[in-house]
């Protein structure tokens, strides 16, 4: 039986991931890294928060935003460090796994798996939301409806556009 750190982690584990990392492919198109700076830097969450959080908080949500900045940027400095001592592929799955052990490592790559799925139909939603407008200027279809507290609902014809969007984010033009 060999070592294991603190959580149960094997160390063979934490040191043996060359193999794993050498079977990955280390090429992305112009096209992929284009659209991962893009969706990086702006998503729709940023936007989406200042319209939910706007309604319920108004200008407080700038204290908010401030605190949120802190604490990501705590969260963030804790992967970077992590990384640069165990810098191997897979770290949003893998260092809680290796740092917190197997119930919170198997927690956090859930929930990232659940995120990433269901971004693509958030993205959706958002350039539906925000075309609206002009769609309804340019061509007087109605995407969204008014209604709730937060802003807009789509209408059929927003549903069938966004689902048209996800499957424009899915393709691959080559």
């Amino acid at each position: 039986m060999g070592s294991s750190d603190q959580f149960g982690v094997p160390m063979a584990e934490i040191h043996d991931f060359k193999d794993s990392d050498s079977k990955l492919r280390r090429e992305l198109s112009v096209q992929q890294l284009l659209f991962i700076s893009i969706g990086s830097i702006i998503g729709s969450g940023w936007l989406f928060a200042v319209l939910s959080a706007g309604a319920v908080a108004g200008p407080a949500v700038i204290v908010a935003w401030v605190i949120t900045a802190i604490l990501i940027s705590v969260l963030a400095l804790n992967y970077a460090e992590t990384g640069s001592m165990i810098p191997r592929s897979g770290g949003v799955a893998r260092y809680p796994y290796l740092t917190h052990g197997n119930y919170l490592g198997f927690l956090l790559s859930w929930s990232m798996l659940l995120g990433g799925v269901t971004t693509v139909a958030i993205e959706a939603l958002a350039v539906v939301q925000y075309a609206a407008g002009y769609v309804a200027t340019w061509t007087g279809i109605e995407l969204t409806t008014q209604g709730g507290e937060d802003g807009s609902t789509l209408t059929a014809t927003g549903r069938v556009v966004s689902v048209v969007v996800m499957v424009l984010f899915f393709c691959k033009f080559n």
